[in-house]
């Protein structure tokens, strides 16, 4: 049983966004699963790497299409993904060092922060870039 469950009320409604924000909360649970379970510190460290990877491919993504239909408010909301990425890079770093355990802690940090983002950042550029496909159709 996935630990988060996926609702409706976080699609953006471009369906590539969606389909990538719910990747990254099944890998989210995926890492809440493998803490449970007990799993070697060499599988919870690939599954956090897994985790960067899919969110900094998401953060991409988001960033074309910023570009592509010049959303006004690009500069703030990359400036939170770099945030982001650096807080998971360093994250990252100091539990290969042996300095950080992974905890229910964490994992709750991470779906709370990706929720707390889509409703807020996610759920505007959202809006602005759906105006504009519509403008443009």
């Amino acid at each position: 049983m996935k630990l988060y469950e996926w609702s409706e009320t976080l699609c953006v409604r471009i369906e590539a966004i969606d389909n990538e924000h719910k990747l990254i909360y099944d890998k989210i649970n995926d890492l809440s699963l493998s803490l449970s379970k007990g799993e070697p510190e060499r599988v919870l460290g690939q599954t956090l790497q897994d985790l960067i990877t899919l969110t900094s491919e998401h953060f991409a993504t988001e960033e074309q299409l910023f570009e592509k239909y010049t959303y006004t408010d690009a500069t703030q909301h990359i400036a939170e993904h770099n945030k982001f990425r650096k807080k998971m890079e360093a994250l990252l770093i100091i539990y290969r060092d042996g300095r950080y355990a992974l905890s229910v802690d964490t994992i709750h940090y991470l779906k709370d922060w990706i929720t707390i983002h889509i409703k807020s950042y996610d759920m505007a550029y959202a809006s602005y870039i759906s105006k504009k496909i519509n403008i443009s159709a």
